[in-house]
């Protein structure tokens, strides 16, 4: 197989897409979202150009300021192990700082925006992490009354799955 190709990636379609810059038109005004607390979880790299400008587009359209919660630079030790200790009301087995990110920054916002580059037909492996790890709440609707939305960079059109779990939140 060419190029380190596994059965599972070429029984896979490819996907048809080239990268495009993002050209935003200038940001008008506030677009609604009023004076509520704006937090913007991403997985953003520093050669993300496009999501590093979608990103600084949004900020500038929202006239709240955007608490923006950098999973590069956010210790999580691991995904949900599924173990259940924090379902009894005990604390997550790691000790690292996901719980305070969620409960200090995410609990409290009136706006919870997602933004992310597709990276192997998801988003990356550190935003799922992040994403996993609500099973913490169980089936509380921790984000019931927040407006939820995604910043997404790649071919999102062609992703049936993600847009599933985009439409899941």
């Amino acid at each position: 197989r060419a190029n380190g190709e596994t059965a599972l990636d070429a029984a896979l379609p490819a996907i048809d897409w080239t990268s495009k810059l993002y050209e935003p038109a200038s940001p008008a005004t506030d677009r609604g979202l009023g004076q509520g607390r704006i937090v913007v979880i991403n997985d953003a790299e520093p050669g993300d150009h496009n999501l590093i400008q979608m990103l600084e587009v949004f900020e500038r359209s929202v006239s709240s300021p955007v608490d923006r919660i950098d999973l590069r630079d956010l210790r999580m030790d691991g995904g949900c192990l599924g173990c259940m200790r924090c379902a009894d009301g005990a604390a997550c087995v790691y000790r690292d700082e996901y719980e305070a990110a969620f409960e200090d920054r995410v609990k409290p916002a009136d706006v919870v925006i997602y933004a992310g580059a597709i990276r192997d037909r998801f988003f990356s492996a550190r935003m799922k992490t992040f994403i996993d790890r609500y099973f913490s709440n169980g089936h509380r609707p921790v984000l019931a009354g927040k407006a939820v939305g995604f910043l997404v960079s790649g071919p999102l059109s062609q992703l049936d799955t993600l847009r599933e779990v985009i439409e899941a939140h």
